[in-house]
């Protein structure tokens, strides 16, 4: 073998060079290649981890990474994105008020196409599963190295749907708050310390002036008030604490009555107050009418009893403070009855207004009026003495003596019996004071009617006048003892054919010394003056209902007895009471029993008296309206009231005989009762005559003296 040429070895050792160079190289691209992979995987790991969404979108819109966080917002997985392009995004989008959110304004969109980084803009994804989340997007292009080219976008995106919708519930609650400021049915106002106006919602805007802002609180009140307006406001700046008052203000021509709280408030470091208002005008104006019924007769719009009594109350008080003297005047009209008889109590009642306007215009300026009855009032003279109220009474009882009252032809005159009690330092209680003016009201009746009569202590007439009246302490004591009432029966006829059984209305009688019965008249006055007909009609129900109990066998032939009730008793919560106890204690046929209820006590309080008889009607019993017509003879409450039978007064039923217009109406009402299918009864029968027109008419019953005389109850046992 021959030795190798040096250019052999030179090119053998060139050749192993070279392989050994370019085993170096693959090793270094290698190693390279492994490098970008681990910081590939490494940049994947840190997106991945990002609390943020990150997308990685080519130059045509192709998704081609997105992280963890961009698959959770997004809800798809990542081969769903990675396939999807960004120019045929499929799910909603929307702008934060609520408008589409176009594809071509996308931050990426609009990266890809400018090549410039994008701001943020917050935009609304609806997911796959349909719910909602909120993100603020941003977009940067991503450029090729070698010519700078727009190579992609990296989009990344930061959710913010719970501060958006914390946001958007703010921004609800304050809409909704903004709102019921706005529309608060109250005055909500807001002003500096001097008292401009600056802000007020839209009902106090609405108070029709030109210009509420910028006005002044001042401009509301009248200035007697200024002073004690800014005495309030001072207050209230002074001590933090709120006030609350009521006032009247003048908005224009209007009156309006407000209930108010004031406060204090600061806004951008300036003291200021806060009020709202409340308008209680039609309150204030509901609650006037409401004490004017209460205080006033329906009828004369003169005080009534009841204000009377506080009246006088008040003069009493005076009297006992100061030891100065007044005068009450007890007047009772003469001749009144001629005008209901002859003309129906529809001219009473209008003769009553008409005399009721003249007395309060000739009434001295010291002196209140009132109507205490049908046809009685009474006067309060304040300061004066026995003679000037002597003086002053026949001024009063000469105005009533002149006064002319025509109706239909016919012509009236009246006169009135007047008597004085004076209030001083010697009678201080008002029930001794109106029964000593009562007292003096007979005595002048006594002496021929139309006349002024003054009481004295030691006037013998008055004294003997006292001694046929009953007092507080009599019916006390015949209430309290065992036999000083009786109850009577009359019958109450049917005018038809015959029916089964027998019916009466129970009549109270006090017994006197002599075991006759006294007059029932003053009895009844004496207890209604003093407020003792709840102990009488306890009494009545509890003998009445008791005999029923004690007479099982005769109770069974009654188809029907009536008791009367008064006034007063149905619209007392105690008497109500008391016969919701007695009732579920004794056993008796209340099917039988028809309690009477006058129609002036009905009319008066229809709320209380329905409530009333419906309760009781549960029970069987059932009701009467006695003396129909005798009051304000408003046929409408019948329509209201559940009656089984109707009592007609008295006062037309005597005369049908002799005058048209009672015959008249006496047919009218119980044509009208017949219509609702109530019973009619005609009272005070006194002849033949009566009774045969009755009939005629078709009345139901009659009951009367010429028919029955009244018995004691016992004898039906």
């Amino acid at each position: 073998m021959q030795p190798e040429s040096e250019s052999t070895k030179t090119t053998k050792n060139s050749l192993q060079s070279d392989h050994d160079a370019s085993k170096a190289d693959g090793e270094t691209q290698e190693r390279a290649l492994a490098e970008a992979r681990r910081a590939e995987a490494m940049h994947h790991s840190l997106l991945e981890v990002m609390p943020g969404g990150v997308v990685h979108v080519s130059a045509d819109g192709a998704i081609l990474y997105a992280n963890q966080e961009a698959r959770r917002m997004l809800g798809y997985s990542y081969d769903e994105l990675t396939k999807r392009y960004t120019v045929d995004w499929s799910p909603a989008t929307i702008r934060e008020d609520g408008t589409p959110f176009p594809i071509e304004e996308y931050p990426v969109s609009r990266a890809l196409a400018t090549g410039q980084t994008q701001p943020p803009a917050t935009i609304g994804v609806q997911r796959p599963d349909g719910k909602l989340f909120w993100a603020v997007f941003r977009a940067t292009p991503v450029r090729d190295p070698g010519d700078g080219q727009v190579a992609g976008a990296m989009v990344t995106f930061l959710d913010v749907t719970n501060e958006k919708e914390s946001l958007l519930e703010l921004r609800r609650q304050e809409g909704a708050l903004s709102n019921l400021i706005k529309n608060f049915p109250h005055y909500l106002v807001r002003y500096r310390a001097d008292g401009e106006i600056v802000f007020v919602n839209q009902v106090a805007a609405g108070m029709q002036l030109d210009d509420v802002i910028g006005a002044s609180i001042y401009d509301f009140h009248p200035p007697a008030e200024h002073a004690e307006v800014r005495a309030r406001l001072e207050r209230v700046i002074a001590t933090g604490e709120p006030a609350e008052y009521e006032n009247t203000i003048i908005v224009g021509e209007r009156r309006m009555h407000f209930r108010n709280v004031v406060w204090r408030t600061e806004q951008q470091g300036e003291v200021q107050l806060a009020s709202i208002a409340t308008d209680i005008t039609r309150l204030q104006e509901l609650n006037e009418s409401l004490e004017f019924q209460a205080t006033h007769d329906s009828l004369t719009m003169l005080a009534n009893r009841f204000q009377f009594e506080r009246e006088a109350g008040r003069a009493i008080e005076s009297a006992r403070r100061s030891g100065c003297a007044h005068a009450l005047l007890y007047m009772d009209l003469d001749q009144f009855k001629i005008v209901n008889d002859t003309c129906g109590h529809i001219a009473g009642d209008r003769l009553l207004k008409q005399l009721a306007g003249e007395l309060s215009l000739g009434l001295p300026e010291n002196g209140v009026i009132a109507r205490l009855g049908g046809d009685e009032f009474g006067v309060i003279l304040l300061d004066t003495n026995s003679e000037d109220a002597v003086q002053q009474a026949q001024a009063l009882r000469t105005l009533i003596e002149q006064f002319r009252f025509a109706f239909e032809g016919h012509s009236f005159r009246i006169g009135v019996s007047i008597g004085i009690a004076m209030i001083d330092e010697h009678n201080l209680v008002f029930d001794e004071v109106l029964k000593d003016a009562d007292f003096a009201c007979f005595a002048a009746k006594d002496s021929g009617r139309n006349q002024v009569h003054l009481f004295r202590p030691d006037d013998d007439r008055l004294n003997d006048r006292r001694g046929e009246m009953l007092s507080v302490s009599e019916l006390s004591e015949a209430l309290d003892a065992e036999d000083a009432f009786q109850l009577y029966f009359q019958k109450i006829v049917p005018l038809g054919s015959p029916e089964p059984g027998i019916r009466f209305e129970l009549l109270l009688r006090l017994m006197g010394p002599d075991g006759k019965a006294r007059n029932t008249g003053a009895m009844i006055a004496a207890a209604e003056r003093y407020d003792l007909m709840g102990r009488i009609d306890r009494w009545v129900v509890r003998n009445a209902l008791g005999w029923l109990e004690a007479h099982p066998r005769l109770s069974e032939g009654i188809d029907f007895l009536t008791i009367n009730l008064s006034g007063k008793s149905l619209g007392d919560e105690r008497f109500q009471s008391y016969c919701r106890r007695f009732f579920a204690e004794v056993s008796v046929p209340f099917r039988k029993l028809r309690f009477e209820i006058t129609e002036t006590a009905a009319v008066a309080n229809p709320g209380q008296t329905l409530k009333f008889i419906n309760e009781l009607r549960r029970l069987g019993i059932r009701f009467a309206l006695d003396d129909f017509g005798s009051g304000l003879a408003s046929f409408g409450y019948l329509r209201n009231l559940p009656i089984d039978l109707l009592k007609i007064d008295g006062s037309f039923v005597r005369r049908i005989h002799q005058d048209r217009i009672d015959h008249s109406m006496v047919q009218s009402i119980h044509s009208l009762a017949s219509s609702m299918k109530i019973k009619t009864v005609a009272e005070f029968v006194e002849n033949e005559e009566i009774l045969t027109m009755l009939k005629e008419i078709g009345i139901d019953y009659a009951q009367g003296y010429w028919l029955h005389e009244p018995e004691p109850l016992q004898a039906l046992a």
